[in-house]
């Protein structure tokens, strides 16, 4: 949208991805002339308005508050730092249930050789893995000590330490044998995911203990945990197959390990609809679930996993550190919910924990904006009117023009640099940041304004980059964006607020065949 016709002057500003909404200025308290006596003291003045920087690394609003030869201020910006995008749930199709897995339970037996004690045992023919037999049982089957029965406390290459100790030590004729238990099944050959079959069923199929099913509790890289326990503890002729009946597989994801853990996946369509599970893991691209499908999904079924509530807003194209965003605010700038602020109080990789609650949850057309606040301090010269203020790394230099207008340039961390407009905060400022939309092929951008009583002031940023200034009046609800260079011709564009002034919408004409539409959302709540 070019806003401002071809003979008024425009400035190099911020560029922003499209969609991606910028700050807008802060309401505060009104002060009616340059002479009443402020919250500070007196001849306080105060200024609401935007900042743009011009390295597509910076934007917001502004509100300065001069008192005699006095500044402070504060602003809001979205920083290098900070981040945006639009809240969804996760979501997608099931490409069915997960495989399980199958295989034979895995038994150990030999003679004692080597040097034995009373808490150990040698097997110096064995090359096993460390602690691979850790908490199974271990029997003297013949010879000296023959009867006896320990738990493993650990193993070495070929030596087992017992809890308690033998009875009778074993020696030379000793036979052993290590054994499953009532409420587990091993298997070394495998190499699980920890916790990949909680909740699944585990079946023997043949052997010692076969036709009996029990449900995974938990796992190991090789052992399963079984509720309840087994009626005939299985041995190494037992042969057993996992049963996944608790998962949902989406072979088009690469999620992070258990990113989802913790949320409730539903079936939305398809087979299964209607199910909801809570999910108790997750790798790349399946969810294990705290309990079984009723009816298993397939690749018909459609899901959503919910992120989007009354205390958290979501985004899961992120991967956002844990509470980088803590204590920060995050601002609803457009879709449902658009104008409310909450403070996180915590985040994980890709779901902001808010407080307090919205009081209307995001969907996902709700777009946001994480914003950081600075506070600036510094001087103003009441002969010149030139300030000059700075914080957080930032310095900010201008002038008062003596009757409404102050504005300047700033320069910031990293070669951060652009401008600031602001006016005087005179009737009740509100603030409404958007986006504008050509419909004849024209320029898209962002917008950020504030109206103060009859007056309608503020910035546009086009994808292209280019900042334009906005001017204008309000009458009622109705709004007139003028050329300030010609403020006499056609308007450059109208529009009205809403009922309960949240809202500002309304159609732009550039008179250089640029036509479309404009909408924002009230962001200084």
């Amino acid at each position: 949208m070019e806003l401002l016709r071809g003979d008024q002057t425009t400035r190099r500003g911020v560029r922003l991805a499209c969609g991606v909404i910028a700050l807008a200025a802060l309401a505060l308290a009104a002060c009616n002339n340059e002479t009443q006596t402020g919250p500070i003291g007196a001849n306080t003045l105060v200024f609401v308005g935007t900042v743009n920087g011009d390295n597509a690394t910076l934007s917001g609003s502004a509100v300065l508050t001069i008192d005699e030869t006095r500044v402070a201020a504060t602003f809001k910006i979205r920083t290098p730092s900070a981040d945006a995008g639009t809240a969804a749930n996760e979501a997608g199709t099931a490409s069915g249930i997960a495989p399980g897995d199958n295989g034979t339970a895995t038994d150990e037996a030999g003679t004692a050789t080597g040097t034995q004690t009373s808490t150990t045992l040698q097997d110096i023919t064995k090359t096993w893995t460390v602690d691979v037999w850790k908490g199974r049982p271990v029997s003297i089957t013949a010879g000296t000590g023959v009867g006896q029965t320990r738990t493993v406390s650990s193993n070495t290459a070929n030596t087992l330490t017992v809890s308690a100790a033998w009875t009778t030590t074993p020696d030379g004729t000793s036979d052993y044998a290590i054994t499953q238990t009532s409420t587990t099944l091993q298997d070394i050959t495998k190499t699980w995911t920890v916790d990949l079959y909680k909740g699944a069923a585990v079946s023997i199929t043949a052997g010692t203990g076969a036709g009996q099913t029990s449900t995974v509790s938990s796992n190991t890289t090789n052992t399963l945990t079984v509720s309840p326990g087994w009626t005939t503890t299985p041995d190494g002729t037992s042969a057993y197959v996992i049963t996944r009946t608790n998962t949902l597989e989406d072979n088009t994801k690469t999620w992070a390990t258990d990113v989802w853990k913790g949320r409730t996946d539903s079936i939305t369509l398809g087979t299964g609809a209607g199910q909801a599970k809570a999910v108790s893991s997750n790798n790349a691209n399946t969810l294990v679930l705290a309990s079984a499908w009723t009816t298993p999904p397939d690749n018909t079924s459609q899901y959503v996993i919910k992120i989007l509530t009354s205390t958290t807003l979501g985004d899961p194209s992120k991967s956002w550190t844990k509470n980088e965003w803590a204590a920060q605010p995050v601002f609803i700038a457009a879709g449902i919910g658009a104008g409310q602020t909450r403070t996180v109080s915590s985040n994980s990789e890709n779901i902001l924990t808010v407080s307090p609650a919205w009081t209307k949850t995001p969907d996902g057309t709700s777009q946001y904006l994480i914003e950081t606040t600075i506070a600036i301090t510094g001087t103003y010269s009441t002969s010149s009117k030139a300030f000059s203020a700075t914080g957080g790394g930032y310095t900010f230099d201008g002038a008062y023009d003596g009757s409404s207008r102050l504005q300047g340039t700033f320069t910031g961390p990293s070669s951060v640099s652009g401008t600031f407009l602001t006016e005087r905060a005179t009737n009740n400022p509100k603030a409404y940041c958007g986006t504008f939309t050509s419909s004849t092929g024209g320029d898209n951008g962002i917008f950020n304004v504030t109206l103060h009583g009859a007056i309608l002031f503020g910035m546009a940023t086009a994808d292209a980059g280019t900042v334009l200034a906005l001017d204008g009046t309000v009458s009622g609800s109705n709004i007139t964006v003028v050329n300030p260079n010609a403020p006499a011709g056609p308007p450059l564009a109208t529009g009205t607020v809403s009922t309960d002034g949240s809202m500002v919408a309304g159609d732009f004409d550039d008179g250089a065949g640029n036509l479309g539409t404009w909408e924002g959302a009230r962001c200084d709540l």
